[in-house]
């Protein structure tokens, strides 16, 4: 009995920082739910997903219906929605327990991180903290969204990736599939991205890492092909897009233009509206004016969406209403949305980005520089809740510096063996790139930016074990 409480107070003591994080993490993010309620503002596309969820455990639901997950395996998604249909059985309402079971995952993906970290200095570990509370993704992992189960498929991923270089045994091969089957299955763009990513560095690394591991790890890459012909068909219908849009003649990519708006106009598809834009590169005149008809979406919705739903839907949420008057905000809000709607057109900003090609470099460093540096703090960037967010920005900022100047500060090379790092810098780079090419809307470009905010945080702990002792000392200085 007095090992026990021993043992149990030591590993208090060792994990101390981690047990307080994790009850106010969770206390939080109860909190938040409870108090936002049936709102879904900050999430549009949340009923969407919330759909899925109320029918993929019937068997008549038909997934062909849907447009939430690219996956045409209902067994698949009733396993990804397994936790949320407990938490429904133990009586909490549909739309509450899939938003607790993104929390959940979104907090294994960082205690994951932290299992391998855990031995690091606090410099690590703050960073690992500041991104569980960063404000903007602690509301999307609070919501009914995917961007939890990317967060845990990516570090899944890295975590068992980094595993087999150094224990080759079947429970990290069974890690690694799962991830690649889930990452899959709920965005097939990423998955992309990390096939060529990971095919990449595993034939660069085969000498170093031995032909057993390299044939394992892309044999476990390529099964999604071989299961799920709907992965493969929108891979192949995407990829194909995208060689017609980069390689149209001049004449046919006037048309093109057009299909900027149909992407705009419902940010959680817009790899749908980017597919269907393959039909405007035709130069006959039918064919154009597909393009043209998507150019009347380019309007889209109005700058300030999101604040004008949410007051619209305070209306029924009391509690939150109650709360937000008490403390003097309502009134601001329902001031600043009535602002939106009455402010001239012609001196309104809109949140619309252009896109960007291959041919024309000047466009696409400027999509690139976008995607990385907005919204820009203390400037007008088209809407109330995106200023809010641009408060965040120096925080990006600092983070990209950091991962930078952690190498140049040693005099010595990054030791020891890099696969892991190779991948996640391939990775980040073909990311940033397809995002440059493919954002055109603000709000929709700073929630899919937060996927490189946290692989910039693996890339930075990669470097910080790499690098020799005297260098790590030096950069916790």
């Amino acid at each position: 009995m007095r090992i026990g409480a021993k043992y149990s107070s030591k590993a208090y003591q060792d994990h101390k920082l981690w047990f307080w994080v994790s009850v106010i993490y969770f206390l939080l993010h109860s909190c938040f739910q409870v108090f936002l309620g049936r709102i879904t503002a900050f999430g549009i596309d949340e009923d969407g997903y919330l759909d899925v969820f109320r029918n993929v455990y019937s068997q008549n639901y038909v997934l062909s219906t849907q447009l939430s997950w690219p996956t045409e395996s209902k067994l698949l998604l009733q396993i990804i929605h397994l936790p949320a249909k407990f938490f429904e059985i133990a009586g909490f309402p549909d739309y509450l327990a899939l938003r607790i079971q993104s929390a959940s995952l979104f907090y294994l993906a960082c205690f994951l991180i932290y299992l391998t970290q855990r031995e690091s200095n606090r410099q690590v570990h703050g960073i690992l903290i500041i991104f569980m509370f960063l404000p903007s993704v602690f509301m999307w992992t609070s919501l009914g969204l995917r961007e939890s189960y990317l967060y845990l498929w990516l570090v899944m991923i890295w975590y068992a990736s980094r595993s087999l270089l150094t224990e080759f045994t079947k429970r990290n091969l069974i890690i690694l599939v799962v991830a690649v089957q889930g990452l899959a299955a709920t965005k097939v763009y990423l998955y992309a991205l990390f096939l060529i990513a990971g095919i990449l560095t595993t034939l660069i690394s085969v000498r170093k890492i031995g032909g057993k591991k390299c044939f394992s790890a892309l044999v476990i890459f390529l099964i999604p092909l071989a299961f799920h012909p709907g992965i493969v068909k929108e891979l192949t219908s995407s990829a194909t897009s995208t060689i017609v849009n980069e390689f149209a003649t001049p004449t046919g990519s006037t048309g093109s233009t057009g299909s900027t708006g149909s992407t705009g106009s419902t940010g959680s598809t817009g790899s749908t509206g980017s597919t269907g834009s393959a039909g405007s590169t035709g130069s006959t005149g039918s064919t154009g004016s597909t393009g043209s008809t998507g150019s009347t979406g380019s309007t889209g919705p109005k700058a300030g969406l999101t604040l004008d739903l949410l007051v619209k839907q305070l209306n029924d949420n009391p509690l939150l209403s109650n709360v937000l008057n008490r403390l003097g905000v309502l009134d601001d809000l329902i001031k600043s949305n009535s602002d939106s709607d009455t402010e001239p057109s012609e001196n309104s900003k809109t949140t619309e980005l252009s896109s960007a090609s291959l041919h024309d470099l000047k466009s696409f460093f400027y999509s690139t520089f976008n995607f990385l540096f907005l919204p820009l703090p203390f400037v007008d960037n088209g809407s109330f809740f995106l200023n809010l967010q641009s408060i965040e920005s120096p925080v990006l900022y600092f983070l990209y510096l950091l991962v930078l100047a952690s190498p140049l500060r040693s005099a010595t090379k990054i030791t020891s063996e890099s696969q892991i790092l190779l991948g996640l810098l391939l990775f980040v780079l073909l990311f940033i790139a397809q995002s440059a090419l493919l954002e055109i809307n603000l709000g929709t470009l700073v929630r899919h930016r937060s996927i490189l905010v946290l692989c910039l945080i693996l890339i930075y702990f990669e470097i910080s074990e790499k690098l020799p002792s005297k260098s790590r000392d030096q950069i916790d200085k």
